[in-house]
């Protein structure tokens, strides 16, 4: 005979059971057309940059709810859901699936305890469940609250320990599941996707009940006082697009933003976004499409206004909301758009157009609509006045193909820095074309009309020069562009190499953007520099090629085990090696002052990171991960196309030369690793891919330095020739040079170039120009220590002295003193050749371009540069003609010093000589 009341609560839990298993599961999807969650509570300062539903990245379906936070002070900063209400008992489970771009979220479960009330509120009293925390970053993870009824009895014992007196917990009930996002102080991005909670059950009477949504969940710090909350603020859509300067960051919405922009032609946005760049410049006006699909493509637009050193524009008039200057190019109307992200007021500017900008500036700000927007423009001299109008200056050279070496670049682009305000923010140009002057030489076109095949710089060049200007701590980036760039025949290679080079700099992005300023670090070959950047989350080291004559072939630019030193490192930072490829732990050792590095496999430039930051090496792995097959895809591209025109040139200067006999088994060794690339990438192995094509192209870069190497040979320059500065024009160089050995040059067409002749140079023909202050002595004249005869022509630019000392050798950036010749006819097909005599007495300070001899053919980019040279130098520039025109010889001096030169000729062939070659006629001609 059973008791009456067992059987009752048989039958009573019976009913429960049965209650339990009818209940469903309740899912939170995200699909719908509304967010879910809201924002709650927080102890710090806290800001709601963005909140919505995205479909980029969601853990199943279409949609997940994402929030971007960002937290200055605190502990806590909750997102709230509030799901059915659920009974607290053994069944119950809890879970969400969370990505993020930092660890450190934790999944919570708000219980409300009916049967207490809360003396802080008067209300039923809540506690907090805590679960799992996500401990990875940039991955869909699976939290969860496990036996929720277990940690409950545990919050009871902690309850009653604080209370002195027992605590009743009996139909305690779920009421909202919450997400601590608080990881720290920065900006977290979190997405959230399929929360679940169930079995849903609640004890008869309370199913009704309803849960205060406004209840506060208390909080009681370690000396038993309850933090003041409140709710965060919400950023307006203004705040989280605003873009400033602060000390010399660029933010975008209170983030550090590295600009990798691009001036743009006659490329698609598309290709430029997908390209990885951030920035697109575009000529004022903008048209309203094209604005609408940057923005569209998140890119950031930064309209260049039409003035340069040529325009002189003048302000005309200032209403709100519009500013009307006058130039030489007509009238320029500025209407302000929010789109915006800034405005450049042109490239090239020098210090006469320095009180029109300031002017400008003053008057863009005071009508300007949204304050602290940025202001900068492109300078070329008076950096010490342009940086005190402008919030941020660029500043650049190009010197791929020219005689200015990397070396003397990264210097020049450090002296810019040197000569503005301390704290300036500056951006400078990578340049990816040819120079203009060159093009015109060689193609006898200039760069708006197309060509049938690559004319270069080669895209390790163009890798090359981006680090040695971040080395420079130049923290934006902005690619030149011809219309050629995206081309698949002539710029694909380079477009390819700068998507690539996006992708490295997304990786370090953080360091570049947020870091203090680069400190050089040393390494174990001569040339190889290294930078370090150190940021809150460690230190980013990058060792990058300095090796000579970059700028003209660029080489192997690569090393086995290079050791890297890195002073004030601390013991316990784990370091690892990033690349497109994958992530690896490095060896080190402690050294006197810090740590020693090896590099295994260097290769142009390298990234070392060095951190205590625990998740830092996993977080790595996951953004590797993401861009791997876009890694993958480019670099076979561009093994590709690199070793097929490698191969093509290669077969035009194959000759007898035991010198090549080398190239023919590299090429062999090229393509075996071209092979095992396209092998990786089938087979879906994305590093392999990566590595085997990074191999790939730095064999083709020493078969085409082995061919330059021999096409300079008996060269006092390679300038002298201009075929012979790129890899891509050395046949040409070739026929160029065997057609001179069959050619006559006739008299000297420079009579006055021995400087022998009495008078005045201004009467034989000669121009002088000088630039400089009141503060120097900028002369030409004729003195005694000739190399030949009595004369010689020296260029002077000496300092004047004052009181207390010399005059600073900063002011030597806008110094030059330059004389040009008589001109000389000469007639399309001939060859001109110019030969003379330079010396140094006392070297150069001041500038890296020291003395420099070009004519108007080739342009100043085609210049021979010399910096030190105590005795008479030789010195030979060999130029087609592709045009009747007139040439001049163009000699100066820049910076601080004094340079000599004597016994100049010009010399030209007869007609038709060395003809054009027609493989470099334009396409379509």
């Amino acid at each position: 005979m059973n008791h009456p009341r067992v059987l009752g609560a048989i039958a009573i839990l019976g009913a429960f059971v049965s209650h339990a298993s009818a209940q469903q599961i309740h899912r939170e999807t995200f699909e719908g057309k509304e967010t879910q969650m809201r924002l709650g509570i927080t102890d710090g300062q806290v800001r709601l940059l963005e909140h919505g539903l995205v479909s980029d990245i969601a853990h199943s379906g279409n949609q997940a709810e994402r929030f971007k936070v960002r937290l200055s002070s605190g502990r806590f900063a909750y997102i709230e859901l509030l799901p059915p209400k659920a009974l607290v008992f053994e069944e119950l489970q809890i879970s969400a699936w969370v990505y993020s771009d930092r660890p450190g979220t934790r999944l919570e479960a708000r219980v409300v305890l009916p049967k207490e009330v809360d003396p802080e509120t008067g209300k039923p009293l809540t506690t907090l469940l805590p679960g799992d925390a996500y401990e990875v970053t940039d991955r869909w993870r699976r939290l969860q609250i496990r036996r929720p009824d277990l940690l409950l009895r545990k919050q009871q014992q902690l309850l009653q320990a604080e209370r002195g007196r027992n605590v009743d917990v009996s139909d305690a009930f779920v009421d909202q599941i919450v997400f601590n996002v608080h990881t720290g102080v920065g900006d977290v991005d979190v997405r959230i996707d399929d929360v679940n909670i169930g079995p849903i059950v609640l004890r008869p009477g309370l199913a009704e009940m309803r849960g205060d949504k406004s209840v506060p969940i208390v909080l009681r710090d370690e000396k038993g006082q309850v933090p003041k909350v409140h709710r965060p603020q919400v950023a307006s859509d203004q705040d989280r697009k605003r873009v400033r300067i602060l000390h010399d960051r660029l933010l975008v919405g209170d983030r550090p933003f590295f600009m990798r922009g691009i001036r743009r032609t006659d490329a698609p946005l598309s290709t430029l976004s997908d390209a990885g760049l951030n920035t697109v410049l575009m000529d004022w006006p903008i048209n309203s499409e094209l604005m609408n699909d940057a923005q569209k493509r998140g890119l950031q637009v930064l309209p260049v206004l039409p003035i340069t050193s040529a325009s002189r524009a003048t302000l005309v008039s200032a209403n709100q909301g519009q500013v009307a200057l006058k130039s030489n190019d007509g009238l320029i109307d500025l209407e302000f758009d929010s789109r915006e992200m800034a405005y450049l007021l042109g490239r090239g500017l020098d210090r006469e157009e320095e009180p029109t900008v300031a002017s400008v500036v003053r008057t863009i700000r005071s009508q300007d609509p949204i304050k602290g927007r940025p202001i900068t423009a492109d300078v070329s001299n008076a950096m010490r006045s342009y940086t005190r109008d402008l919030d941020m200056v660029g500043a650049h050279r190009y010197p791929l193909m020219t005689s200015l070496d990397l070396n003397a670049y990264r210097k020049w682009l450090l002296e810019r820095k040197h000569l503005g305000r301390p704290g300036t923010l500056y951006w400078t140009e990578i340049q990816t074309h040819v120079p203009k002057e060159y093009a015109e030489l060689i193609y006898g076109h200039d760069l708006s009309q197309p060509f049938q095949v690559p004319i270069g710089p080669a895209p390790g060049q163009i890798k090359a020069m981006t680090y040695h200007a971040l080395a420079a701590g130049y923290r934006g980036l902005v690619f030149s562009s011809d219309k050629a760039l995206s081309e698949a025949a002539q710029g694909r290679a380079r477009m390819l190499q700068i998507a690539l080079l996006n992708l490295e700099l997304t990786l370090i992005e953080p360091f570049l953007a947020g870091g203090n300023p680069p400190i050089p670090a040393k390494t174990s070959h001569p040339e190889v520099g290294a930078t370090s950047f150190r940021h809150q989350r460690g230190t980013l080291v990058v060792p990058y090629w300095r090796g000579g004559n970059s700028q003209y072939v660029l080489g192997q630019a690569a090393l086995a085990n290079l050791q890297v030193m890195v002073e004030n490192a601390p013991e316990a930072a784990q370091v690892f090696q990033v690349s497109l490829a994958e992530i690896r732990s490095l060896k080190r050792r402690k050294d006197l002052g810090g740590i020693r590095v090896t590099v295994p496999e260097f290769d142009i430039a390298s990234l070392v990171v060095l951190s205590t930051e625990q998740g830092l090496f996993q977080h790595y792995q996951e953004l590797i991960h993401q861009v791997l097959p876009h890694a993958a895809d480019w670099s076979k591209e561009l093994a590709e196309i690199e070793l097929a025109e490698t191969e093509r040139i290669n077969v035009q200067l194959e000759s007898s030369d035991q010198r090549l006999e080398k190239n023919i088994g590299t090429l062999h060794e090229a393509r075996d690793r071209l092979e095992a690339c396209r092998q990786a990438y089938e087979r879906r192995d994305f590093r392999q891919t990566v590595s085997e094509a990074r191999r790939c192209l730095r064999l083709t870069r020493l078969v085409r330095q082995v061919h330059w190497h021999m096409a300079i040979h008996g060269l006092d320059s390679p300038v002298a020739d201009p075929y012979a500065v790129s890899f891509f024009t050395l046949p040409e160089s070739r026929r160029f040079r065997a057609g001179l050995q069959q050619a006559q040059f006739g008299d000297n067409l420079l009579p006055s170039g021995d400087f022998e002749t009495q008078g005045n140079l201004d009467a034989l023909g000669w121009r002088y120009k000088a630039t400089g202050d009141d503060r120097v002595d900028v002369q030409a004249l004729l003195v005694g220590s000739a190399q030949e005869g009595k004369q010689a022509l020296e260029l002077r630019v000496v300092g004047k002295l004052d009181a207390e000392r010399e005059l600073p050798v900063a002011v030597a950036e806008h110094l030059r003193v330059e004389l040009v010749s008589p001109p000389v006819s000469v007639r399309r097909g001939q060859v001109v050749r110019i030969t003379g005599q330079v010396r140094l007495p006392a070297g150069v300070a001041g500038s890296v371009d020291g003395a420099m001899m070009w004519d108007s053919l080739g342009g100043e980019s085609l210049a021979r540069r010399v910096t030190h040279s105590p005795n008479w130098t030789s010195f030979t520039l060999l130029r087609p003609v592709n045009r009747d025109t007139d040439v001049r010889l163009h000699l100066a001096m820049t910076g601080l010093g004094a340079v000599q030169f004597d016994n100049l000729n010009i010399q030209v062939t007869d007609d038709a000589t060395v003809p054009l070659a027609g493989a470099l006629e334009p396409a379509g001609l």
